[in-house]
């Protein structure tokens, strides 16, 4: 018993905060003004407007909505979250492991309207 309880401390104390509590992918709304259009994502379709994307933090993703007018392109950024950075500085030893995994990360979940 108290070896599963060392084993577990240590795992918290090895792991940033991020890496533990933040969730690893954000919602994004994508709309158009003609319903039903293709959704896609980093290349791949997705689905149809309007849709809910949970995209991974990691990374930017582009977003593009394929209609009768046309294709438009949304970028969603990935930045470094500063709330994340204070946490870990002050909170947690291991802050390290964050910054390594991307866990700091977030991204911009401003919704992508595309005028069609």
């Amino acid at each position: 018993m108290r070896i599963a309880l060392l084993a577990v401390l240590v795992a918290i104390s090895a792991s940033g905060c991020a890496t533990l509590f933040k969730q690893k992918h954000t919602m994004v709304m994508v709309n158009s003004q003609q319903p039903g259009s293709a959704v896609m994502v980093d290349g791949q379709q997705v689905g149809v407007t309007p849709a809910q994307l949970m995209l991974e933090n990691h990374r930017d993703h582009m977003i593009t909505v394929r209609g009768p007018a046309g294709d438009r392109t949304c970028i969603v950024t990935s930045g470094v979250s500063a709330g994340w950075v204070i946490l870990d500085i002050v909170a947690s030893p291991a802050w390290l492991v964050d910054l390594i995994t991307g866990d700091w990360k977030s991204l911009d979940a401003t919704p992508c309207m595309m005028s069609m």
